[in-house]
């Protein structure tokens, strides 16, 4: 969070030292439903006399596996060591080790689990918060079962000495990985272990690559509120439905990319600007700017601007006149297309600008350059991960979510706060819901600028499309014909042919088989022209679990209703679409139309076949 005397401040640490090594034990738990089976613990500790001692701890009685925690913790004392104990998706074994944690100190956001402490003041980590895939995928990429026996045995819950074979190899399996990832973090980006990828991230560029210092005064709040109101995501949209060939293709490492080769605002050095004709002129000089305006956007396939639709929480496209606040990017892109500034009220100046990111981009692809080039796909993740992980960094905000303590643990005034009981009846204290602030590293204009160049390379390729563009997100367009105005090549910043393909199109995020929020193994049970229905199987989690007064990680079959009626755009019973019209910040159009006959006759038909 903000310091309230510095404000916000962003530099090279004064000294950067090599990092010193965590020392993991890795840990591991086989349930059924969310019964305890076993768990086991799997690390090294190095004695006062160099003796090392291998730790390969099983239990199969939970309170001797919570147990078991505290006497590894008192063995690497003894060794005048600290531990780090490190699981892989950490959130579900954690609910077996709950007596072991201070509930002060856990932080997850949303229902991903980011760290805690034990009651000794030990590091838990997640060592998935750094790689994609599961840990089975991993087990294969770092050739694990050749060089140290480990493997997935099928059927191992079925004898004592399988269960035992399986937790233990997959503490081990776990324990290899963190090593490894804190191995390449060290030794090939000077960098600690972080909690998660996108720290990482974070602290790659600011011990090895920056070299500025950017900082504001808690009295500049302002700016950072003004700032994100310019600050949109990715451009998700689609403009044809039904059945339809499409051809696909995608930037390569867009983000990436733009941070290599694009300027990027200093956002310690800026200007408030009031005078209209000054802003213009600013604007005209290709000056980096947040502009507070009236804009008019004229009708066409392709809405050229993005509208926050507060009712609905979506971000749309539209047509027609609003106020919003824009970066001098995504305005100058705009107007080359017919946008109009109608009247503005207020702006920044950036005077200064450079490609802070050029030399922490140039790593990152080249890394994953030669890694591809070699065949090493387990390193080129972490290089795209880090690549991908930083400019979001810039935007970051913490809080806003419900956090749970133990009452035991518990240290403040109860007066006011809720308190709920888990499954053994153990009361918690709910503590209020805090509004989201911004992280002490948080520059808001940065990641608006770097989001602002990935939709104006978006928008000119959706109106060099426009006569057969079907769909776009974020990097990403797909079309009926054959593509134009785009470059196609393998470098960076290029777009790469992915496929040609039948496919249904429904709405953002709901193609072929893709569904946004459904699970991959989940099963379609019911299908009408508007909605579809899936089944899935998903465990309770830590926040869930106290909500309702269950055991975590108890297996439910849950159902998610997908709606297939696209809300951020006007249809037409043909298929195609225009977007949504804005008048003076009002959404004036009918948020959807009935498809054609035809349409539903086909739609209807090909969801009866998958059901059968």
């Amino acid at each position: 969070m903000v310091n309230p005397d510095i404000g916000y401040i962003f530099e090279k640490p004064k000294k950067v030292r090599k990092p010193r090594p965590r020392n993991f034990v890795a840990f591991d738990t086989e349930t059924d439903n969310h019964r305890f089976i076993c768990g086991a613990y799997f690390g090294y500790t190095t004695k006062r006399n160099g003796y090392i001692k291998q730790i390969t701890d099983y239990y199969d009685n939970i309170e001797d596996f919570q147990e078991g925690l505290f006497k590894i913790e008192k063995l690497f004392k003894s060794n005048r060591q600290v531990p780090t104990f490190i699981g892989f998706n950490t959130a579900y074994d954690l609910a077996y080790l709950q007596p072991c944690i201070d509930t002060n100190e856990r932080l997850d956001a949303g229902a991903r689990f980011i760290m805690c402490k034990t009651l000794n003041k030990n590091d838990i980590m997640d060592v998935a918060n750094h790689v994609f895939g599961s840990l089975d995928s991993w087990i294969t990429r770092l050739n694990m079962e050749e060089e140290y026996g480990i493997c997935k045995r099928e059927g191992y819950l079925d004898s004592e000495e399988g269960k035992k074979a399986q937790v233990m190899d997959d503490a081990a399996a776990t324990y290899i990985l963190a090593n490894w990832v804190q191995d390449q973090l060290i030794n090939k980006f000077n960098t600690p272990f972080k909690p998660t990828r996108y720290g990482a991230a974070l602290d790659i560029f600011r011990r090895n690559y920056f070299r500025g210092r950017w900082k504001r005064t808690s009295s500049e709040q302002w700016k950072h509120d003004f700032e994100r109101l310019g600050y949109y995501g990715g451009r998700c949209e689609i403009f044809r439905r039904g059945l339809l060939t499409v051809s696909s293709y995608d930037v390569n490492s867009m983000y990436v990319q733009i941070m290599r080769d694009c300027d990027i605002p200093n956002p310690s050095r800026t200007h408030y600007v009031k005078d209209e004709q000054e802003i213009l002129s600013l604007l005209e000089d290709n000056e980096h700017l947040m502009i507070d305006c009236d804009v008019f956007v004229p009708e066409g396939t392709v809405g050229l601007l993005p509208y926050r639709d507060h009712k609905d929480k979506k971000l749309i496209f539209p047509t027609g006149s609003w106020k919003g606040v824009y970066t001098g990017i995504e305005l100058r892109a705009a107007m080359r297309y017919g946008a109009q500034i109608r009247r503005i009220h207020r702006a920044l100046h950036y005077p200064e600008s450079q490609k802070y990111f050029r030399e922490f981009a140039t790593m990152t692809l080249e890394g994953r350059r030669q890694c591809k080039q070699n065949g090493d796909a387990a390193m080129e993740q972490l290089y795209k991960n880090y690549g991908n992980g930083l400019y979001g960094k810039f935007g970051q905000r913490n809080g806003g979510d419900k956090r749970y303590v133990r009452l035991e643990q518990f240290v403040d005034e109860l007066e006011g706060l809720v308190i709920v009981h888990d499954s053994d009846n153990n009361p918690w204290v709910q503590l209020s819901t805090e509004d989201a602030k911004d992280a002490m590293h948080t520059f808001p204009v940065v990641s608006a600028s770097i989001t602002s160049y990935a939709r104006v390379k978006i928008l000119d390729a959706l109106i060099a499309n426009v006569s057969s563009i079907v769909y776009c997100d974020t990097d990403s367009i797909k079309v009926i014909d054959k593509v134009r105005g785009i470059s196609i090549s393998d470098k960076p910043g290029d777009w790469d042919y992915e496929y040609t393909a039948e496919q249904w199109f429904y709405g953002p995020k709901m193609y072929g088989d893709k569904r946004k929020g459904v699970p991959y193994k989940s099963k379609l049970i019911h299908s009408d022209e508007d909605h579809e229905i899936y089944e899935f199987e998903r465990p309770t989690t830590f926040k869930e679990s106290l909500r309702r007064g269950i055991p975590q990680n108890t297996w439910e079959i849950r159902r998610k209703q997908v709606n297939l009626i696209d809300t951020k755009r006007q249809w037409f019973p043909d298929g195609t679409s225009i977007p949504l019209k804005v008048i003076d910040g009002e959404i004036l159009n009918p948020l959807s139309m009935p498809q054609s006959r035809s349409y539903h006759t086909i739609h209807q038909t090909y969801q009866h076949e998958v059901l059968q």
